[in-house]
């Protein structure tokens, strides 16, 4: 949810055309040390920030669905593990399961330790900018007191969903976000003021047969079955796809491939 990478680097060379020429000064050279404190850098930076953003892909549950909760002394709710497990990085790196006593201490014991070797890939760094900018750590450095520390933080913060509507609509300056609803892709619902429902028509256009579609949350034969639709003949399935349109239109859903 953070700015792309290709707007800080357009930020650099606006920068760059708007200062090589300049006459060498004292402030030159403190730029040279640290562009990001340079007047020049800062005001522009500050008006790409004010700038609206379209997230236009997106796969945001509803708050109460947001998965890896785990049980804690504390309760039920988000913690740190939650948000390593609930991103890309357990696909392609170790992540230690949380403990079943559902401590802290007791996982990071052992979780410190699983990003060893997964600082240079993608899935683990595309993370970094959001626990620097929301928390204020650096989790290539982070200690075990600022680890735990962090961990609370999380925890506490999804308490209340007013936490995330903030962090995307303030901080991210996020004003429409285009959600593709994998878990259930027939179900066009908005959960949050500034969604919008995806019709994904990939399950539609490989929808051939009932046994080609791996999840029946995705299936247009079990969304048939709800409308007591039939499919014995293509043009009966063609019907069942324009019911589906006609339901995501009526739900102001755009369409998208996945």
């Amino acid at each position: 949810m953070l700015k792309p990478i290709g707007v800080r680097g357009a930020i650099c060379f606006v920068f760059m055309l708007a200062t090589q020429w300049a006459p060498a000064s004292a402030e030159d050279v403190a730029v040279e040390i640290d562009a990001k404190r340079s007047s020049v850098y800062l005001r522009i930076k500050k008006s790409i920030d004010q700038v609206r953003s379209i997230d236009t892909h997106d796969h945001l549950r509803p708050f109460h669905e947001i998965a890896e909760r785990v049980e804690t002394p504390q309760g039920h709710g988000m913690t740190l593990y939650s948000l390593w497990k609930g991103s890309y990085y357990p696909w392609t790196n170790p992540l230690s399961e949380w403990p079943a006593n559902g401590n802290f201490d007791t996982w990071w014991q052992t979780a410190k330790h699983d990003f060893s070797n997964a600082r240079a890939t993608d899935f683990y760094r595309y993370l970094l900018p959001a626990y620097r900018d929301l928390y204020g750590v650096d989790f290539d450095t982070i200690t075990d007191e600022q680890a735990r520390d962090l961990n609370r933080r999380i925890f506490e913060n999804y308490q209340d969903e007013k936490w995330l509507v903030d962090v995307v609509t303030q901080r991210a300056n996020i004003e429409l976000m285009f959600i593709d609803p994998y878990w259930n892709r027939t179900q066009f619902v908005s959960n949050y003021r500034f969604a919008v429902p995806v019709l994904n028509v990939t399950m539609l256009m490989s929808g051939s047969h009932p046994d080609r579609i791996a999840s029946k949350l995705d299936s247009p034969y079990e969304y048939a079955k709800r409308k007591n639709l039939p499919t014995e003949t293509f043009a009966e399935y063609l019907r069942v796809v324009e019911t589906i349109f006609e339901d995501a239109v009526a739900s102001d859903a755009i369409s998208a491939s996945g």
